[in-house]
C-alpha cells in the first residue's frame, strides 16, 4: 500500500476504528462482497440489487457523509441531493403544458469505475485527496466488476456529481429557449408552455446523452414519455394537475382511503402499517389538501391509532 495511502486510508480506518490493512484488503476484494437480491415494489417490476457486505456499506457510507459530500450537485438534479424533493421536483414542471421524460437505461451501471477515476482525479484538491494511488483505492470501494452498483449507498451521490457538467449545460440551454430541465436518477424531464419547441431539443438531447464518449448510455425508448396537459401527467410519480396543483392521483386516493380503514378495523399487520404510515408522510408534502381530508374523515389522531396499532403489534412479540 506504502505510506503515501495512508491519509485517505488512514482517515477511514481512524473515524471507523479498524486497521488501515483491512481497509486495503477491503478494498482488493471489493468486488466479490456483494449479495443480490431481488427487490420487490409494489406495482413495479421485479430488479436485481447487489447488497454490500456490513464492512463495505459502513466505508461506502463514511465516504458519502466524509469525502463526496463536497462533490457538485446541479440545481436541476433533485434525486439524492440535501434539501431536494420528489414535490420540489415535480413543482419545478407544474405550470408548464407540455411534459417529455428521457428514461436511461441501466443508469449506475452505465457508470464506469474509470468515470468514478476521473471524477475524483479532478476534484483532489477538493477531497483532499493527495495521490493517484489513494483514488484508485476510494474508486475500488464504491464499484464492482469496474461499474457503479445499484444497492451501493455511495452510488447515487456519484451519479450526481458524474452528471454535473451535463445538467449544467442542458439547463442552461434549455433555460434560454423557455424549456425546463430536470432530472432525477435516471429520468430526464422536460416541460414548456410553448407548443413544438421540445421536440426538436429533445432529438438534440437524446443525441448527446448518448454520443457523450466517457460514459456508456442508451435510452429505454420503452419508457420516454411525451404528454400536454390535456393528458395524465406524472413527474417522478406525482401527478400533475390541469390547476397546476400537485397530488397522488385518484387511484392512489382511492386505495390510501381504504387501507387506512382497514388498518383502523384491525385488519392489517405491521409491515402493512409502516408502509401506509411512508405513504401518508409522503402525501404531506405532495398532496396536503388530501392529507387534511384524510384527518377530517378519520379523526385528528388517526395516525397516533395507526402508530399505537404498531407499537402495540411489537409488544405483543
Amino acid at each position: 500500500m506504502g505510506l503515501l495511502t495512508l491519509d485517505i486510508i488512514g482517515r477511514i480506518a481512524a473515524e471507523l476504528a479498524v486497521e488501515p490493512r483491512e481497509i486495503y484488503r477491503i478494498a482488493i476484494s471489493a468486488s466479490a462482497r456483494y449479495r443480490e437480491i431481488l427487490l420487490h415494489v409494489p406495482g413495479k417490476k421485479e430488479r436485481v440489487v447487489h447488497q454490500p457486505s456490513s464492512e463495505l456499506r459502513l466505508i461506502q457510507r463514511w465516504c458519502v457523509d466524509r469525502l463526496f459530500h463536497v462533490l457538485p450537485v446541479h440545481e436541476s438534479c433533485f434525486s439524492y441531493a440535501k434539501g431536494r424533493n420528489i414535490a420540489m421536483h415535480a413543482l419545478a414542471h407544474a405550470p408548464n403544458n407540455y411534459l417529455s421524460r428521457i428514461d436511461i437505461r441501466q443508469f449506475f451501471p452505465s457508470l464506469e469505475r474509470h468515470n468514478v477515476v476521473s471524477l475524483l482525479s479532478g476534484h483532489r484538491n477538493l477531497l483532499k485527496i493527495e495521490t493517484d494511488r489513494e483514488v484508485e483505492i476510494v474508486s475500488s470501494l464504491v464499484t464492482r466488476f469496474g461499474r457503479l452498483v445499484i444497492g451501493a449507498p455511495s452510488s447515487p451521490i456519484l451519479s450526481n456529481a458524474l452528471m454535473y457538467e451535463f445538467d449544467r449545460k442542458w439547463w442552461r440551454f434549455c433555460n434560454e429557449n423557455k424549456v425546463t430541465y430536470t432530472r432525477y436518477a435516471d429520468d430526464i424531464y422536460l416541460s414548456t408552455k410553448v407548443p413544438n419547441i421540445s421536440s426538436g431539443i429533445l432529438k438534440d438531447l437524446k443525441g448527446d446523452l448518448v454520443g457523450l464518449p466517457s460514459f456508456n448510455f442508451s435510452i429505454n425508448t420503452e419508457k420516454n414519455i411525451f404528454t400536454s396537459r390535456k393528458r395524465l401527467r406524472r413527474v417522478t410519480g406525482v401527478v400533475l394537475t390541469p390547476g397546476g396543483r400537485l397530488s397522488i392521483g385518484w387511484t392512489q386516493k382511492r386505495k390510501l382511503k381504504s387501507l387506512v380503514y382497514q388498518a383502523l378495523q384491525h385488519n392489517l399487520e405491521g409491515l402493512e402499517i409502516q408502509r401506509i404510515l411512508g405513504m401518508l408522510s409522503h402525501i404531506d408534502s405532495v398532496d396536503p389538501e388530501f392529507s387534511r381530508s384524510l384527518q377530517r374523515k378519520y379523526g385528528v389522531t388517526y395516525r397516533e391509532q395507526l402508530k399505537s396499532l404498531l407499537g402495540g403489534e411489537r409488544r405483543a412479540l
